[in-house]
């Protein structure tokens, strides 16, 4: 049989000997995570006394991560219908010749719940050429996700009248060891309140709906100051909240606050609770002179 070695780069090297094939992973156990995207090297060596012809590679890539159409480079695509169980072709190669070639992958939303099962995650690499072939499992390797918690509302529940301005305090957590590059933030308030804030970027205007966008400018001014939203930090957002209905329009003014993130048009988290501004009722001047008999 032919000698093969086929090299994932990943991180540290796990060299392992198999009768007429060498086979070394270099296996990164840090960096999967959901959402973020890698760029995955191989190297494919010819080892035997012979070359390889008619060369194809089939990936099968664990739950939750996808080959990102067309972002080989050193090869070509032979079947990407499925993008979890992508196949690809290679020149040939003479004797101790090598092809390194390079895929993006992305980890999207699935894998957050064979992460919480516990699933192990690996690669498994299937070689074919003229007269062989031979299959390389990977080690298994952690992928981590994020997890957003409202830790706390400051208050849930406020009091004011008409034309007063009051303050409510928002604090969100990344509770998960994985990082995250966005989130949104929405309130979507009663008609009684107006509310603002000065927190994240502006995420589009509709009535009634405050819309922020946190991400790496926001990031970069908490925590470790990197790009990304990580393990253990927190963003607090202040509102301002204007009353502008009276209590007998409207006693009680409800917010629904949500968070959301997620990747490739899916929300891989949301996140939802709930606030309330009580309305007091407040005698305004014009009630109070109509009180008021005439002496006369």
């Amino acid at each position: 049989m032919k000698g093969v070695r086929l090299t994932i780069l990943l991180f540290c090297v796990l060299p392992v000997i198999l009768v007429g094939q060498t086979l070394e992973y270099i296996q990164l156990d840090q960096g999967w995570n959901v959402c973020a995207l890698r760029t995955q090297s191989i190297r494919i060596v010819d080892t035997g006394s012979s070359p390889l012809t008619d060369i194809q590679l089939a990936l099968n890539l664990p739950c939750g991560v996808e080959y990102v159409e067309g972002t080989i480079s050193g090869g070509n695509e032979e079947d990407v219908s499925d993008p979890g169980l992508p196949s690809f072709s290679f020149p040939d190669l003479g004797v101790g010749q090598e092809k390194l070639f390079s895929i993006q992958l992305q980890v999207n939303c699935a894998a957050i719940a064979c992460i919480d099962n516990g699933q192990l995650f690996h690669i498994n690499a299937d070689l074919s050429f003229q007269g062989g072939m031979a299959s390389f499992p990977s080690d298994p390797f952690n992928v981590e996700t994020p997890r957003l918690v409202v830790t706390a509302i400051e208050s849930p529940y406020l009091a004011a009248g008409k034309n007063e301005t009051i303050e409510r305090v928002i604090r969100i957590r990344n509770t998960r060891l994985g990082r995250l590059a966005s989130f949104s933030f929405e309130d979507a308030y009663s008609k009684a309140l107006g509310i603002q804030t000065f927190d994240g970027a502006n995420n589009g205007t509709i009535p009634l709906k405050l819309r922020r966008l946190f991400n790496a400018t926001h990031f970069q001014q908490i925590g470790n100051k990197d790009a990304f939203f990580d393990f253990n930090e927190e963003i607090v957002i202040t509102e301002t909240i204007d009353v502008i209905s009276c209590a007998y329009e409207t006693q009680q003014a409800l917010s629904t606050i949500r968070i959301e993130w997620g990747c490739g048009g899916e929300s891989c988290q949301v996140v939802e609770r709930q606030a309330i501004v009580d309305i007091q009722a407040k005698t305004e001047l014009g009630d109070l002179l109509r009180l008021v008999k005439p002496t006369s």
